[in-house]
């Protein structure tokens, strides 16, 4: 089964975005995501982390795709919200039981 990672950062240069336009860039996220997925298995999950040596609220997703995910929305939100990147893993999972065998 094919799965997605996707994880942004808060800050604009250094600086965090306003609480609202977080909200917003958020908001736009999910959006992109519910068009992609197929299923949603972590939705908006809060964290940190470190872009250039500088520490920040990040928010992750990670989810089932239909088929491809479309990188030009990916980037166009990118642009939107003056973002370096946003960040995205793609990849197959591997379900392994307790014997040690892949299912």
């Amino acid at each position: 089964m094919a799965t997605c990672i996707l994880t942004v950062g808060r800050n604009i240069q250094g600086v965090p975005m306003s609480d609202e336009r977080w909200a917003e860039f958020r908001s736009d996220l999910s959006g992109l995501v519910y068009e992609s997925a197929k299923d949603i298995f972590t939705y908006e999950a809060l964290g940190h982390g470190l872009w250039d040596g500088v520490r920040e609220d990040s928010v992750t997703w990670v989810f089932s795709p239909y088929g491809e995910v479309r990188r030009s929305d990916i980037a166009r939100l990118a642009a939107k919200y003056e973002q370096d990147a946003i960040a995205l893993v793609m990849g197959e999972s591997e379900l392994i039981a307790p014997s040690g065998v892949l299912l």
